[in-house]
Parts: C-alpha cells; structure tokens; sequence
C-alpha cells in the first residue's frame, strides 16, 4: 500500500500543498454553498484551506483509534458516515475505514437503543438497515453543528452511501434488522487503546484543532440548519413486531389519533382512581384505545403492593420495566391463542402506550351482579392453562379480565412473568380469589370454590391451590377485607384441594 500520491488529484487540490499532498487518501464532500469539505489519512496532520472549504488530513494512527474507538470524540470519523462525492487515491483504505467505523457505530448504537427500550421491549424491535447509522448521526450533528448540512444532504441525496455501509453489519440487503439478533457493544474510548497507540494519539490529538480549520461560514449555517425528522429523531427507523414506536416530533395523542383514524376531539378519561389506564373516546361515545400511563403518581400502588407482599412474589416497580413485560407478554400471550387487546402505539420515551379498547364487563363487575358467577370457574381454568404454559399473571386482579361474549380477554399486563416455582401459581391463584372479596364480600367461598374447581379441572396443579390456602397469601389483603370472610374464602381454597387429594 503506498503511503503518498504526491500530485495526483490536481481537482481536489488546486491551490494547496504541504500535508494534503501527501495523504494515502482524499474524500471529497460537497456542500451546500458551492464549497468542498475535503479530509484524508496521511502521515501527519493538516488543514489547508480551499475556496469556500478545507482540506483536512488526520494521522493514519489517529484515523484509526476514531474509528475503533472515537478518541477524538469523532471529529474525524463523523465524515466517513458523509457521502463523498469522489474518493482519489487508495479507496480501498477509505472503504476500510468508513466499514469499519459503521460496524462500531451499529453495534454501540444497538447498545444505546436497547438500553432505551428495555430488557423485555427490545426483543421486539426491529430497526431499518441505516436507522443505526442514522441514530450516530443524529447524535454527532447536535454536538457538532458544522455537520447538519453535510448530513442533511447525505439524506437527501447519498442515502445509497448509507445503504452500502449499512450492509457491512446486516451481513445482507435486508431492509429491516432486528435488534436482538444484531451485535452490540459498550461504548469504548480512549483508555481501551493499548498503551501504546493511546500515548501516540493523545500526543497528535494536543496538536490538532479540526474545528479550527472548520470555515466560518459553514459553522453559521449549522447554527440556522434545521435537522431532517430522522436526524431529529432516529426512533423514526424503528418499530416494533405489532406497533407502532412513538416519535418525539409529534405529542403522543396526535399520534394515536393519526392511528386510529379519528378527530382530534377525543378526550381521555381515567378508568379507575388508582388505575394507570386511560379510555380515549370521542364525543360521539366510540373508544377506539386505552392508553397507559407508566409514570404516574399510581405507579406508587406497585411500592405499597411490595411491601404488602413481602416476602411473596414482588411486582415490578420501574416504569420501563412494567411498559416493557406489558407489550411482551400481551404478544407471548396473543402467539399462544389467548385473548389479548392489540398493541397500537409505545412511547418508550414518555412512558405510555396504547392499546385496543375492549368491549366487555370486567369480572370485577359481573361478581358484583352475580357473586357466585360460573364465570369464576372458567377463570380459574384460564389461570390453569396460563400455567401449563409457564406464564403467571400476577396481577389477577377480577378487574383485569374482561368478559366479551364467550371469551375472556386479559388486560393489564405489566406484571406478568414466566411461572418458575408454585408460589408464582398459587400467588396467582390467591390474588384472583382474596382480591375479589374488596368488591364484594357476598359469596367469597364460593366463588373460591369455584375458582379452585375450575383450575384444577382444567389441569392445574393441586399442589399450587394448597399453597395459595396457606395464611402467608392471605395476609396481605387483610387490611382491605373482613377478616372472617378471608379466613372462610382461605379454609374454600384448602377444601378444594384436599378434595382432590382424597381418594
């Protein structure tokens, strides 16, 4: 590989000389007022003015520690992601280094999106070939203004060179890549170097001001440029298995009415004093969506729930987490055939999300008309199937399964888990049977009785209804409920199973 071309690109380089002749490589990038940005890798560092731009040549050595591992915070690298408008000299080093750049960039990119979206959200999610090239991009042009029109026209017009980097991490031309499946990695710096190189590049960065050979004029125009709406927000080349992921650009209501076709004179109403949901409707009464608000003062119910529970299964408290294991488990759950309302729009920004609203009787309301209603039996069978595929709700609050028609649908997920143990089932069981004592205390044995009758015909495990009788599941509902009728609905739980254990 030869190490100069002295002389050689007379187009590039009419009216300089000193380290811009004697760069391995120049890329040439065109901007918006006529001028040219033009940067390479040489020997030593340069900036050279040219009419309306610059010539800027970095290190090799230097090149390459900000393309591994952005010791300079970028300032060089962030132009491998411009498109050239020509590369002269050896090419195949500036491919190198532009491919190796995006490589780092995809998998550090994936690592901040991940950590955005959660554990449990990011499975889900999918994420156009260049939207990772595109989220470095956003994040370097609001450090750097001077970069806002070079990649506002990359965009507009060499979004192919974008395509092509892009390739060298999706391993293919797919258009869409999902997270879980790309690699990723933890952001590195300068202290990751060896010794050595990192000695070397501290020396050449304490000598080199890219921003000063920055023209004036282009710095003026970063200020007044107004960013493209994927700059603006990268979430754009993002979505999810079945939703949409919610922008930034626009309020999370806009975008929901945009969804589901309707006015903008719908109006939100709470569905419940301490409930997170809210009902979207419209004057005319049609509900097209619940939202659900993670990050509000009710979030505080999951605190005092933990310390209720101690030491039973704890619910989970973080509004990530709980939008999260919300959106993964209803789609766990809709892949097994159970009824599920569908997931319409998620904001892991704002903390909500929206869902299809259901038209149905809550079981909570129903046990209240009916205090020994059938439909309690059914309930406990879905309780034992749920189990049979290793899911525990453990929120199985009486108002948070909806009766429609013959099905029952389940809502409000955020607490949903894999059933690892039977304390996870009879938890389960026990909130379902103590829990709806707090709606009406009429017919509480009974409807346990019930509960525990359909579960255990359905296949459930007699062990975990044994469990669920035990005085440990019953004490932290002791504050909101009788004490004789939770004793009497307690002492239904242990009949029923020992029933089953008798010959």
């Amino acid at each position: 590989m030869a190490s100069s071309y002295v002389g050689v690109w007379s187009p590039l380089l009419s009216g300089t000389g000193g380290g811009c002749r004697d760069a391995e490589y120049l890329a040439s990038i065109r901007l918006p007022e006529g001028g040219r940005l033009v940067f390479g890798s040489g020997g030593s560092a340069s900036a050279v003015p040219l009419q309306g731009g610059v010539c800027m040549v970095v290190p090799r050595e230097l090149v390459e520690g900000d393309v591994e591992s952005s010791v300079l915070g970028e300032l060089y690298a962030s132009l491998l992601l411009a498109s050239p408008e020509r590369v002269e000299g050896d090419a195949r080093l500036y491919w190198e280094h532009a491919e190796a750049y995006a490589e780092r960039v995809a998998e550090e990119e994936n690592w901040r999106l991940r950590r955005l979206l959660g554990p449990l959200l990011h499975g889900h999610a999918y994420a156009a070939g260049i939207g990772l090239l595109v989220a470095r991009m956003s994040r370097l042009a609001r450090l750097y203004v001077w970069l806002r029109p070079v990649y506002n026209e990359t965009l507009r017009r060499g979004v192919r060179h974008l395509h092509r980097l892009a390739e060298t991490y999706t391993r293919s031309s797919r258009c869409w890549l999902r997270l879980q499946e790309a690699p990723m990695r933890e952001p590195r710096g300068l202290l990751d170097a060896s010794p050595r190189a990192a000695a070397r590049i501290a020396l050449e960065a304490a000598g080199l001001d890219l921003l000063r050979s920055i023209p004036a004029g282009l710095l003026l125009e970063g200020f007044s440029t107004r960013l493209l709406p994927p700059l603006r927000d990268p979430l754009l080349y993002v979505r999810l298995d079945s939703a949409r992921v919610a922008t930034k650009l626009v309020g999370f209501e806009e975008q929901l009415y945009a969804l589901t076709n309707v006015a903008r004179l719908l109006r939100l109403r709470r569905s419940g004093l301490i409930r997170s949901a809210r009902v979207v409707e419209t004057g005319q009464g049609f509900r097209p969506a619940v939202v659900k608000h993670y990050r509000d003062p009710t979030m505080g119910k999951w605190l005092f729930a933990a310390i209720l529970s101690l030491p039973l299964p704890k619910p989970r408290i973080a509004p990530k987490q709980r939008l999260g294991a919300e959106y993964h488990y209803n789609r766990v759950l809709a892949s097994k055939g159970y009824m599920v309302p569908d997931p319409i729009l998620v904001d892991p920004r704002r903390m909500k999300a929206a869902y299809t609203y259901i038209e149905g009787k809550p079981l909570s309301t129903l046990i209240q008309e009916e205090p020994a209603s059938p439909a309690y039996r059914d309930y406990g069978a879905l309780l034992a199937r749920l189990h049979g595929d290793g899911i525990a709700l453990w929120d199985t609050n009486p108002s948070n399964a909806l009766l429609a028609g013959d099905a029952i649908y389940l809502v409000d997920l955020e607490q949903a888990r894999e059933a690892k143990s039977i304390v996870d089932k009879a938890w389960d069981i026990a909130v379902a049977a103590y829990y709806s004592i707090v709606y009406t205390v009429a017919a509480a044995p009974q409807r346990a009785a019930l509960l525990a009758q359909g579960y255990i015909e359905a296949g459930g495990d007699p062990a975990a209804v044994a469990e669920a009788s035990k005085y440990r599941y019953a004490a932290p509902f002791a504050a909101a409920t009788p004490p004789n009728v939770l004793e009497k609905t307690r002492r239904a739980l242990a009949a029923a199973a020992s029933r089953q254990e008798t010959p």
